[in-house]
Parts: structure tokens; sequence; C-alpha cells
């Protein structure tokens, strides 16, 4: 609701307390002198910045900020008295256990229970073990434990039997077994988890082998261990659900990262001649997260111009009262993970499909079309906007009448399904003498300049046109539906092809003052002559 400028700075602060919480998780109790703890602080901004799947779409974009940042945040923060009592010792532990923490760690665990749903149960998997943890140590479990777990266990059955829930189940359909399902599930996300994290995993597996070795360090190898199931448990906890990728793996991740700082610092706290290996690891990760921040950074800043760009034609052309807008595509598409752009979907040809028809909401605009930037560049930057705007069919053949204009027509498919009296009447008008309402599915093609008919053909099979018109080559061609041939609309002129090769009436509109072609459309003419760019 505010501007974006005041989420940058939230979404900022947001993010030093998240990778605080995970340098907390990751080093209390540990016995670190102020270079390890500056060397693991900055291991979590490279890991997070190269292992992070969606970096852009959970740390960057407002919503997916909101939906994983921030919601991970808070999972952590609630889980951080959990790991602060693990590492205190005897008398050590009073201060956490006093009674004001029931109601705290109550509301706490409501909100880390209703995040979301496999991260939110990877969260309430953690509890549980420490719970167990502590029990098998014979340690006092005190009633904030149990508030928090109850609260959050309660909440995250609320959001899994969700109504909002419930509807979203059905945007998947897939008629296989169950149990085929859940096979197939589970092979794709041991790929997927193995192909994200390999080198943390690597590098985990390695030190939780140098650490296992040393007995008085085996309870914070328990503690890492506990991270390391809990980031499995959230990846597999997928198999249960119809999506196996993208953004539902950052909880994964971030457990994942925090079990590897977490075993780096204990590597530090037991021997200090690992200095010399985490040193080397730490130079390595940010020869890899220099690369990627340059091409990251350039891929967003590209983007970021061509989508002001777009944009601010946008809001040019709703000043200017039109409420039908055709736009560039953005392109080339983003090309990493560090663009929040990166694997979702842009506008669409179809002005009916989300995103266009949100982008056409937000910008109070009753339609958005998107076309390539070639052919926007020719036509549509710089077209006649009152053409443009125009997806009635009468209304636009009442605009034919103008001798600016040369005007190109062809058919695709039909023109006799939808075609009134008043357009034959209308198309009468501009000279024409056809009535599309004779033949199901006959080709059509004319060629009117100035207000005289140049060519004007109907009949059961292929036709062409083929002429230098004031300069200016213009080649059609019309197929209905004709055996063998296919159905096809091709509207050229110099060579570039204008037609949208759609089905019904296909017209490109030169404009001779001008110079330039400054509209192409398709009226569905075989079923609701609705309007197509």
């Amino acid at each position: 609701m505010y501007p974006k400028p005041v989420f940058n700075l939230a979404n900022s602060i947001v993010y030093v307390i998240f990778t605080y919480l995970i340098f907390l998780h990751g080093t209390y109790g540990m016995k670190l002198d102020l270079y390890h703890k500056i060397v693991c602080y900055l291991l979590i901004h490279l890991m997070l910045f190269i292992y992070v799947l969606n970096w852009g779409q959970v740390f960057l974009w407002l919503d997916g900020a909101c939906n994983y940042l921030w919601t991970c945040t808070w999972m952590l923060f609630y889980l951080l008295p959990f790991r602060i009592y693990f590492s205190l010792e005897g008398k050590e532990r009073e201060w956490i256990s006093r009674w004001w923490m029931i109601p705290g760690m109550i509301f706490a665990g409501a909100i880390a229970g209703w995040c979301n749903e496999n991260t939110s149960g990877g969260v309430i998997l953690l509890t549980i073990l420490f719970l167990l943890y502590f029990f098998l140590k014979k340690r006092k479990i005190h009633g904030w434990m149990w508030a928090g777990l109850s609260s959050s266990m309660v909440t995250f059955m609320i959001m899994l039997l969700s109504p909002g829930n419930a509807h979203r189940r059905t945007y998947f359909v897939d008629n296989r077994a169950w149990y085929n399902q859940l096979i197939d599930h589970f092979l794709t996300l041991t790929n997927r988890y193995w192909e994200t994290h390999q080198y943390l995993l690597i590098v985990f597996i390695i030190v939780l082998v140098l650490l296992l070795q040393r007995k008085m360090i085996q309870d914070k190898v328990c503690l890492l261990g506990m991270y390391g199931i809990v980031s499995a448990g959230i990846c597999y906890a997928l198999a249960f659900s119809p999506v196996t990728g993208g953004r539902p793996f950052f909880g994964s991740s971030i457990f994942l990262i925090l079990a590897v700082i977490l075993s780096l610092a204990c590597l530090l706290e037991a021997d200090s001649r690992s200095k010399i290996a985490v040193n080397a690891y730490l130079g390595v990760l940010l020869c890899f997260a220099t690369v990627n921040f340059l091409n990251g950074f350039a891929d967003i800043a590209y983007y970021k111009v061509h989508s002001d760009r777009r944009d601010a034609f946008v809001k040019q052309q709703r000043e200017n009262g039109y409420t039908n807008l055709v736009v560039n595509e953005l392109s080339p598409k983003p090309k990493t993970k560090y663009n929040a752009a990166w694997g979702l979907s842009d506008l669409l040809n179809d002005p009916k499909d989300w995103p266009s028809t949100s982008y056409a909401h937000y910008y109070g605009a009753d339609t958005v079309t998107a076309v390539s930037n070639e052919l926007f560049e020719k036509v549509f930057k710089n077209g006649n906007p009152e053409l443009i705007n125009c997806r009635d069919i009468y209304e636009y053949l009442q605009k034919m009448n103008d001798e600016r204009y040369l005007i190109v027509m062809a058919v695709n498919d039909d023109s006799s399904g939808a075609v009134d009296e008043t357009i034959v009447e209308l198309m009468r008008d501009m000279g024409l003498k056809t009535d599309l309402r004779e033949n199901f599915r006959w080709s059509y093609l004319a060629v009117v300049n100035q207000g005289q008919v140049v060519d004007e053909k109907y009949a059961n099979e292929v036709l062409n046109f083929y002429e230098n018109i004031d300069g200016h080559v213009i080649e059609v061609e019309s197929s209905g539906k004709i055996y063998n041939k296919g159905n096809r609309a091709s509207i050229k002129i110099d060579g570039y092809e204008y037609a949208r090769n759609s089905l019904g009436l296909n017209l490109v509109v030169f404009d001779t003052a001008l110079g330039r072609v400054v509209d192409r459309v398709t009226f569905n003419t075989w079923k609701g002559l609705e309007a197509s760019r």
C-alpha cells in the first residue's frame, strides 16, 4: 500500500535481521574470536547469494519476499529460544525459563506455524527434535516449549485445511495412482535437491566426518544433524504437493546453509588449524559470488530499464484516455535467478490471461496485449492510437473511411459465422461488394488504397495478390479452409509480415501520409467478432 522505497528499506532491514538470526543459530554458544565470527557472517551472505534458488523472487520481489524472506525470518526468531536453551548450561537457563515466555511463544508459534506449508512443517519438526533431545539429555522441558509447539501445530493445520489450499489443489490434475505420483515426486525432489545443494552437501559431509572424530563436541554434531534433517524434511514434504520446485525450496536451502555454518563454526572452535581451509572456502565463494553479482546486476539493470520504459508508455496512453493498449514483450527474457522476473510469466498476447489481466487492472485499462519487440517498434509504438484502442468491428470499419489509409484484408479459416448485415453495409461503404455471409470457409482478400478498391477476391481456393502501390510492395494470401492447403492469412508490406494470421478477418492499416503501418488487427468473424492484435 506504500510507495516502493518504503518496502525497499523495510525489506533490507528484514534481510539484515534474517542473516543475523542465521548467524545466531549457527554460532550461539561457540567460543569463537571476532575474526571467526566475521568469517561466519560473510559465509552466510555468500551462501545465500550463491545457493538459494529464485534469489530475486524470494529476496527482491515484494510478494515473494513477504511470503518467504519475511516468514522465514519469523520462523528463525521463533526457533531461537530453543537454540539458545540448547547451548545454555546450569543456572544460565533460568533467564530463558520465566513464565512470561509462555504467552510470547504462543504468539510466535502461532505465526510460525502459519507461514508456508513445507517450511512451517519443518519448523514444527525441528521443535519436536529439540524437545526429544532435551528429554533424552534429561533437561527440563518448560511450559513455553509446549506452548510454542502447540500453537504452531494448531495454526499449521488451519493453513493446510484452509479453503484456499483446497481450491489451489484443483489447479493441478494428475490422474495417476497416488503411489505413482509419490514415487515420481520423491525421485524428482532427490535429483533437484542434489542439483541445487550438491556443493553445500559435500562441504557439510566432509566437515561432519571431521567433527564425528571429536567426542567432545558430539552434542553440537547432534545439533547440526537436526538442522540437516529438517532441510531434507522440508524438501521431501513437497512429495505430497503437486509443486516440486521453485520457491518452495527456499526453506530447505536456508536450513542446509544453517547446518553448514554451524558445522564450520564447530570446526573453527575445535581446531584452530581449520582456519586455513575455511578461509580458502571463503575465497572460492567470493570468486563465484563476484561473477554471479556482475551477471545478476547487468540482468536486473537491463530488465528494469526496459520494464520502466514499457510502464511509462502505458501511463502516457492512459493519460491520453486510451484503455485498450498494446505493449512490447520484455526481451530478452531474464537470464539469472537474481532477476525477480526470472521464471515468471510476462504479459501475454491474449489480454484475457494472467498476468495481462492484473497488469491492465493495475493501470485502470480494459485490456493490455503484448506483442514482440519488433512488431511493437514497427506498428504499435508510433501507430494510430485511435485505431489501436478500438476493439469493436463496427466502429473500426467506420474509421476505415479515411483517404489516408491503404487497407489490406485477408481471411483465415472462416468469415461467415458472425458477420451480419451491418458489417456487410459498412464494407460496402468502403467500396467493397462481397457479402462474407454467403460461403462458409471461403478465402477472401481485399486491398483499398485511399478510398479506391484496388482488388477484391472471394473464392473457394487459395487467393493471392502482389502489386507495387505507391512505391510499397504489397503481398497478400488468403486461404479459408481449402482441402490440403490449410488455412492462412498473410499480409506483407515491403517484405515484412504484418498479419496476425489468426482465425477471422485479418486487417493491416497503412497510413500513406506517414508512410508506415499504424495498426494490425484480426476480428473473429467465425464467432464473437472479438478483436486480437
